[in-house]
């Protein structure tokens, strides 16, 4: 009815009439609560905001009526306020049915865990609790209701075992009592199904809602709310499963009911819209869940609060959004928000702020912050293998993130050993098929590439895997097979590597613009290929599209465009335009310098870019002194056993070498040895080549016998790793030859002298 209309009949109706036909308006109102959810109740509630001026007026069961119709349509302040209300009206009487008290005690415990305030929920659902088993005994469904909202607030609040005793006692009782085709029993099935799934038992969810679902089908319309619920939860649990496909399908299906059903701004479809938006996400449209969850957490703000915690969750998954976008900075600033609400509001125990934590600690690693990064990861680790257990999913997937940041911190042995326990768990809980196995195969072929230990056959598994599991135009498809042509270049297949990575480059641009952070990526991965099969030159036309694609979409400042830029220096320098590229590095340098700060990693990387180039152009106590620098940053830095300070120990001592202060550079370079082996591997690439530095620096101080002993191994080692047909076996046979020689050549002047001086 129009406003104006509504106003007009009220003013035609006689002062001494009014009340009549506020208590009928009143009574006509409260007779349209029912217990289930029909699509009228949203358009309900506003009559009885309307009546807001009578609430104080309105005997108990008026009250219990309102507020009913108020929390089904997700007003939860406004029940919250009725309900208050009513129970302490009741508690000031003399004489109360107790069986009402808990009632209505239950009614507002569940309008405070709608609300997201469990700590004031819990002491209210104990109190029944203990109040139903007192009055009806612990066989009656009051008290086997009480039992399952008081599970349900341990299932919100993280303590998943408490939830799922306490629901399996429920679920056993409601079946004994009420039977089993019951709704309430169907209710606790439902409950322990993502009890389960949040215990990451999901096979066991899956069977156990997909039994419910099939149960109440038989009973009821397709579209009741009970079924919808159902649904959602089952989208839920496919998620979980890696079933992105599943979710998607039926999200989209529970989205287009709730929001008939609802309306539009309900908290279940606002909640559903978010879900959808994740389901997006894991199936790599990043667009369509920015889009999506941009929405969700706006009107979320608008009808639970900015403080809610679906709210917040909406929130993070935001900003796991724009991490994936390519969008650090605002993930980070967002996820530091997070985090603070959640620890504030939550507490630190929760299983929220924990996540919170873990999502911060990620950012971290992608903005280089790996000492800050594995200080969060290691205290969400310890938190999750006490709150969930070892061999929870989010426990193992937490312990894959970790090996990840082992590898970046360059602790290669510990990276390698934590990755294989993550494998063995994923496969044990998960099975081979889950993205997450495939993930942890990924990760695990990423740590062994750089230690010449992942073949060709081990790389494509990975990728038949992502691609059965996720789709061939999924990202993590995409990045696998980023990765298997990586691996061919290791092989110096580069047709087969740049075949591979231009269908990467082409997907990425038909799927998402080529504009996009990723689409870019792979043509910053092709020019490197193309750069490493001897064509700098093409090399430098795509760093140089790439270079003119990051400044338009982030800016000349932006650290990406800067990384990118560094490659095009790169390509300069066999194209002999060693002046630009100096030029480029130096530019490079200023703005990280600005902008990150001398200590910052890749600042640091900068510098030893132009130390290498004053070293080239002959400038070599300039270059000296910038070595320096930077071996004593990144010890400061990343510590003494950081691949890259290992680095710097290996440019030094080449630099010393260079200049024949071959003392200074046996040091350097049995420093940079010891220390690769004790990191890597012995038979890493890297620890191989450090044997052949020293071997010829041993060689030029005429320490033959040493130097041999050195090229022996590192010539075994490549033979068995790499084969002979390579420019590191040719390398280190050539320098074994000319040592051998000289060496030989040692012995025959010897001879000479001896015989020289048998003459004199």
């Amino acid at each position: 009815m129009h406003p104006l209309v509504h106003a007009w009949i009220q003013s035609c109706i006689p002062d001494q009439d009014k009340a009549r036909y506020q208590a009928g308006a009143v009574l006509l109102l409260a007779l349209e609560a029912r217990e289930e959810y029909r699509p009228s109740m949203q358009y309900l509630a506003s009559h009885v905001m309307h009546m807001s001026a009578l609430w104080e007026r309105l005997n108990v069961n008026e009250a219990a009526a309102f507020s009913h119709i108020l929390h089904q349509a997700g007003s939860f302040e406004r029940a919250l306020t009725m309900r208050k209300q009513i129970v302490g009206e009741v508690q000031r009487r003399d004489h109360v049915d107790p069986i009402s008290v808990c009632i209505l005690l239950a009614w507002l415990g569940e309008t405070y865990i709608r609300l997201g305030r469990l700590e004031d929920a819990e002491p209210l659902l104990k109190e029944v609790l203990e109040r139903a088993k007192a009055v009806v005994g612990d066989d009656d469904p009051l008290t086997l209701s009480a039992s399952s909202n008081l599970a349900e607030l341990y299932r919100f609040s993280s303590r998943f075992r408490a939830a799922e005793a306490l629901h399996i006692e429920a679920l056993q009782g409601r079946e004994r009592i009420l039977g089993s085709d019951h709704f309430d029993t169907w209710i606790s099935r439902n409950n322990l199904a993502l009890t389960y799934s949040s215990l990451g038992k999901y096979i066991q969810a899956k069977e156990l809602q997909e039994r419910v679902l099939e149960a109440m089908k038989q009973t009821v319309k397709p579209r009741d709310p009970r079924i919808v619920t159902g649904l959602s939860n089952l989208a839920h649990i496919h998620r979980d499963l890696g079933q992105y496909q599943d979710a998607e399908r039926i999200e989209k299906d529970v989205f287009t009911i709730r929001k008939e059903i609802f309306g539009e701004r309900h908290p279940e479809t606002i909640l559903t819209s978010s879900r959808l938006a994740i389901t997006y996400f894991a199936l790599g449209q990043y667009a369509e869940a920015e889009r999506l969850q941009t929405e969700a957490v706006k009107m979320m703000k608008e009808v639970l609060g900015k403080d809610h915690p679906e709210t917040i969750w909406a929130l993070a998954n935001l900003a796991l959004t724009y991490r994936n976008l390519g969008r650090l900075d605002e993930a980070q600033a967002l996820q530091e928000e997070i985090h603070n609400l959640r620890q504030e509001l939550m507490g630190a125990d929760r299983h929220e702020t924990i996540f919170a934590i873990s999502d911060l600690a990620l950012t971290y690693s992608l903005l280089g912050r790996h000492h800050d990064s594995i200080k969060l990861q290691t205290q969400v680790l310890k938190a999750m293998q006490q709150t969930l257990g070892g061999d929870h999913p989010h426990t193992i997937t937490a312990s894959g993130h970790l090996a990840i940041t082992y590898h970046a911190l360059g602790r290669i042995r510990e990276a390698k050993k934590l990755q294989m326990e993550v494998i063995k768990l994923q496969k044990e809980v998960l099975g081979g098929n889950h993205p997450n196995t495939a993930a942890a195969l990924r990760d695990l072929s990423i740590v062994y590439s750089n230690s010449g230990r992942i073949s060709i056959k081990d790389a494509l598994k990975v990728l038949t895997l992502s691609e059965e599991v996720l789709g061939e135009s999924h990202p993590d498809s995409l990045a696998a097979m980023r990765h298997l042509a990586l691996i061919y270049c290791l092989y110096d297949d580069f047709r087969e590597a740049m075949t591979l990575q231009g269908k990467v480059l082409r997907t990425m641009r038909l799927s998402t613009g080529k504009q996009d952070p990723s689409a870019i990526e792979a043509l910053v991965v092709l020019a490197g290929m193309h750069y490493q099969s001897g064509k700098p030159d093409k090399a430098a036309t795509l760093h140089e599209e790439a270079v003119q694609l990051m400044v338009d979409v982030h800016g000349e400042r932006h650290q990406e465009t800067l990384r990118v830029m560094s490659h095009l220096a790169h390509d300069y320098v066999p194209l002999k335009r060693n002046s630009d590229a100096e030029a480029i590095h130096v530019k490079v340098f200023t703005i990280r310098n600005e902008v990150l700060g001398e200590k910052h990693p890749e600042t640091i990387n900068s510098l030893a870019e132009i130390a290498f180039f004053s070293h080239i152009h002959g400038r070599m106590d300039e270059s000296q002194s910038l070595h320096e620098k930077v071996l004593e940053q990144r010890k400061e830095v990343l510590g003494g056993q950081h691949p890259d300070t290992i680095a710097a120990l290996v440019d030094l001592g080449l630099l010393h070498h260079k200049r024949q202060q071959f003392d200074k550079a046996r040091a350097l370079r049995e420093e940079a040895l010891g220390l690769r082996r004790l990191v890597l591997w012995d038979r890493d690439i890297d620890t191989v080549d450090a044997m052949i530095d020293l071997a010829e620096t041993c060689d030029e101080l005429l320490d033959f016998s040493f130097a041999l002993k050195l090229l022996k191994e590192a010539e075994t080692t490549i033979a068995e790793t790499q084969g002979i047909y390579n420019e590191d076996y040719n390398r280190c046979v050539d320098i074994k030859n000319r040592v051998k020689w000289r060496k030989g050549m040692q012995r025959v002047t010897k001879v000479f002298s001896r015989i020289k001086g048998s003459f004199v």
